[in-house]
């Protein structure tokens, strides 16, 4: 199901970088780290790794909608319908068919 805007509240949701912190996998979030942001609400500080992907993801979701020759839904968010605290953001869908962008 995809969220409004409103309804995107990163630490109210379990996300994928949660699911890797609490499992052992994020180099960056450790499980406490997890458990701080969700419950006690604490603050992610922003790096300059974060900031140049802000910067250069709608230039290369603009590339692939012109060579796939598709419409690209930018900024999504999504909620699993039956586990209702599961849910993640993508940089972009394109439908039909669905395909799901990430830009690394």
């Amino acid at each position: 199901m995809r969220l409004p805007i409103e309804q995107r509240v990163r630490g109210t949701y379990i996300g994928g970088h949660e699911i890797a912190a609490i499992v052992g996998a994020n180099r960056y979030q450790n499980a406490a780290d997890a458990y701080a942001k969700i419950v006690n609400k604490a603050t992610v500080e922003s790096t300059p790794r974060m900031r140049r992907g802000l910067i250069v993801e709608p230039g290369l979701l603009q590339h692939a909608a012109e060579q796939r020759k598709r419409e690209i839904e930018q900024d999504t968010f999504w909620r699993d319908d039956e586990v209702r605290f599961f849910c993640g953001s993508v940089d972009g869908i394109e439908t039909p068919p669905r395909v799901i962008h990430e830009c690394k």
